[in-house]
C-alpha cells in the first residue's frame, strides 16, 4: 500500500500546485477542495511515518510519540469527512442565500475551514480521556485508536463519518427541495432563469462531493466490520482484518484524491494544457 500512498501523495501535491499557479482555479470551491488535499498530506505523512516504524524489527517497543502520532491521524480522517460537509454547506450559500454576498466571500470560507479544524482537533481528542484509548496496534503495528475500550472505536465512526454524512445528504437533500420549488413556480423557460441554473449547478457538484463521499465510506466499512468484531467476540479480531482496515481507508483516499482531479473541470483543463505543452 506504500505505492498506493504514493499516488494520492502525487495528486494531492498535483491539485495544490495547478490551485495555487492558474488564475483561473482560483475560487472558492477550488479553495476547499485545496484544503482538503492538505488533509490528505497530512494523513499521508502519519501513515509514512507509521509504515517506518512499524517494518523495523523493535516496532513493537520503538514507537515515539506513538500517542500524538495516533490523535492526529485521528484528526486528518475526521477532518477529510468534515470537508465535505463544509463543501456542502459552501454550495448551500451559493444556492439559497445567493442575494447575501456576505456568504460568498472567500473570508467565510476560510472561518469555514477554521471552524472545521477546530472541530476535528476536539472531536479526536475523545479518546485521551479513556485509557488505552490511542497506542499501539499491533494487527497493524500502526500507532491509532485502540480496541480495548469498545465504545471508543465507535464513537469515531459516529462523529468523524456517518454525522458528517448525514449532514451532507440532509443539505443536497434541501438544494435538490429548492429546485423543485422553483420549477414548480418558474414558466416553461425555467432553464433560462439564473436561479434555476445556479441552483442546477450547486446540484451538480454536491452529486459530485456524494461520490467522493462515498468512496470515503466505503474505506471505513472494514473497520466498520472489525469494531463489530471486537464488540461481539470474545476473541481479538485477526491480524488481517486491522492490515485490510487500515489499508482499506489509504486506497479509498487515493481513489477519492484520483477522481477529484477527473470531476474539477477547470483542473483538468489546466492539467491537460500543461501535458500538451511538455509532453
Amino acid at each position: 500500500m506504500i505505492v498506493v500512498a504514493c499516488i494520492g501523495l502525487i495528486f494531492s501535491l498535483l491539485l495544490i500546485v495547478i490551485i495555487i499557479f492558474h488564475r483561473k482555479s482560483h475560487t472558492v470551491t477550488n479553495l476547499l477542495l485545496c484544503e482538503l488535499c492538505f488533509t490528505a498530506l497530512c494523513f499521508y505523512a502519519l501513515h509514512f511515518t507509521g509504515c517506518y516504524y512499524g517494518t523495523r524489527q523493535n516496532w513493537s517497543e520503538n514507537q515515539p510519540l506513538c500517542t500524538l502520532r495516533a490523535y492526529l491521524l485521528n484528526v486528518t480522517i475526521t477532518s477529510a469527512s468534515y470537508s465535505f460537509f463544509i463543501q456542502s454547506i459552501s454550495r448551500l450559500f451559493f444556492t439559497r442565500f445567493y442575494n447575501n454576498r456576505t456568504w460568498l466571500t472567500w473570508r467565510t470560507h476560510w472561518i469555514l475551514i477554521v471552524v472545521k479544524y477546530l472541530v476535528s482537533f476536539l472531536i479526536a481528542i475523545v479518546p485521551f480521556f479513556y485509557e488505552n484509548g490511542f497506542g499501539l496496534v499491533e494487527g497493524d503495528r500502526m500507532c491509532m485508536i485502540t480496541m480495548k475500550t469498545k465504545a471508543i472505536p465507535f464513537y469515531t465512526l459516529a462523529m468523524s463519518s456517518m454525522l458528517p454524512t448525514i449532514g451532507v445528504i440532509s443539505i443536497y437533500s434541501i438544494i435538490l427541495h429548492e429546485i423543485r420549488l422553483v420549477a414548480a413556480k418558474v414558466s416553461p423557460n425555467i432553464d433560462k432563469t439564473p436561479s434555476y441554473r445556479n441552483a442546477k449547478r450547486n446540484l451538480k457538484i454536491l452529486q459530485q462531493l456524494l461520490i467522493l463521499l462515498s468512496i470515503l465510506a466505503c474505506g471505513a466499512t472494514p473497520y466498520l466490520i472489525l469494531c463489530f468484531w471486537n464488540l461481539n467476540s470474545s476473541q481479538r479480531p485477526p491480524d488481517e482484518l486491522y492490515f485490510i482496515s487500515l489499508n482499506f481507508v489509504v486506497l479509498s483516499a487515493t481513489i477519492m484524491l484520483t477522481v477529484s482531479v477527473f470531476m474539477n473541470k477547470k483542473v483538468k483543463d489546466s492539467l491537460n494544457n500543461f501535458t500538451r505543452v511538455h509532453i
